[in-house]
């Protein structure tokens, strides 16, 4: 059986398994599941201009240099749904390969690869610690105000409706 084989829906890359937990335009919040600190280098596609002088050839000019990144053991950090595909390959590769390393050398065959769909499914929800969602989050803050102003709306307009209820206090004064 071949990796394209299209016999077997099963096999993907890791890049679109990460499709079945977000979408492309999502930010992300990632971990560092791993015990050593994990270094990653990202170019961000802001930072890249793209030059198509004709149909044949595409130039590309790197404005900055490419970020790189250090997480921590269990560290979080909440990036764009480009950059968790790459953070989340790099970081399963760098586990499964350091396990094999480590049985091999026991004398054990090796038990997980990287093309294992349960073994992607295993690391990416370990990794992938959820989805932020901006939009919402401010349309929130925006009707949040007006949510406020109309509670208060309300509140006026129903005690101006209704007769005022003596509390306890000093009673009425009785006129004779």
């Amino acid at each position: 059986m071949s990796y394209y084989d299209n016999d077997n829906m099963d096999q993907k890359t890791m890049y679109e398994r990460c499709r079945e937990y977000y979408a492309p335009e999502d930010f992300v919040v990632v971990q560092n599941i791993d015990t050593e600190d994990f270094t990653y280098v990202i170019q961000r596609p802001e930072h890249v201009m793209i030059n198509q002088p004709s149909q044949v050839t595409k130039e590309l000019y790197y404005t900055k240099d490419p970020d790189v990144v250090t997480l921590q053991p269990a560290q979080t950090r909440m990036v764009p749904a480009y950059e968790a595909d790459h953070l989340i390959k790099q970081l399963v590769d760098k586990i499964v390969f350091r396990n094999r390393k480590n049985v091999e050398a026991t004398g054990a065959t090796p038990q997980e690869s990287t093309n294992d769909p349960a073994t992607q499914h295993k690391y990416i929800k370990q990794i992938f610690r959820g989805k932020r969602d901006f939009m919402s989050e401010f349309n929130a803050q925006l009707q949040a105000p007006q949510q406020l102003e109309n509670e208060l709306e309300q509140e006026l307009t129903s005690e101006l409706d209704q007769p005022p209820t003596r509390g306890p206090g000093r009673p009425k004064k009785q006129i004779a």
